[in-house]
C-alpha cells in the first residue's frame, strides 16, 4: 500500500454527461408530445371515460 495517495484525476466524462442529458431531453420531449396527442387519439378511437384511465 502506498502511504501517500496520489492525486486523483478529476471525475466524470463530459461526452457521457452530454449524451445522458440529450437522451433525457429527447425522451421527455417525446413523452410530453405523445401525452398531448393521446387526447385526440382517444377521441378518434371513441374511448369512454373509464377506458381512458
Amino acid at each position: 500500500m502506498n502511504p501517500k495517495p496520489e492525486a486523483e484525476a478529476p471525475g466524470g466524462h463530459l461526452p457521457t454527461l452530454i449524451a445522458c442529458f440529450m437522451h433525457f431531453d429527447l425522451s421527455f420531449t417525446l413523452w410530453v408530445l405523445l401525452g398531448s396527442l393521446g387526447v385526440f387519439a382517444a377521441e378518434d378511437v371513441g374511448l369512454s371515460a373509464a377506458q381512458k384511465t
